[in-house]
């Protein structure tokens, strides 16, 4: 069950912009972030840990604005990675979009 891409497929058709499933993946696993009480630590836990799927990135070149949707934002660091991977493959304007701040 994906909360965040039901959340993005509700702001897809509500607002008529193209959604992109899968675009990120994780390039190794990671230890839950729930798991980790300070900010630094969950830095270190996601750092270098997302990016773009290769067959993704002619998306962004083609739109270069994205969405960035989570249903949770706890310290920020899996928002903040993500964005990361999004800039290196194109993206230009990056907006976040969560429901939920812990």
């Amino acid at each position: 069950f994906n909360q965040a891409e039901i959340i993005a497929l509700v702001l897809s058709r509500l607002f008529r912009l193209p959604m992109a499933r899968d675009l990120l993946s994780r390039t190794r696993d990671t230890r839950s972030q729930i798991e980790m009480k300070s900010k630094e630590e969950r830095r270190d836990n996601i750092k270098n840990s997302i990016l773009v799927r290769e067959n993704k990135e002619s998306v962004l070149l083609q739109y270069q604005n994205v969405i960035l949707v989570d249903d949770v934002y706890t310290s920020g660091s899996t928002m903040e990675e993500a964005m990361r991977a999004l800039r290196r493959s194109g993206a230009k304007n990056i907006t976040a979009f969560v429901i939920a701040k812990a």
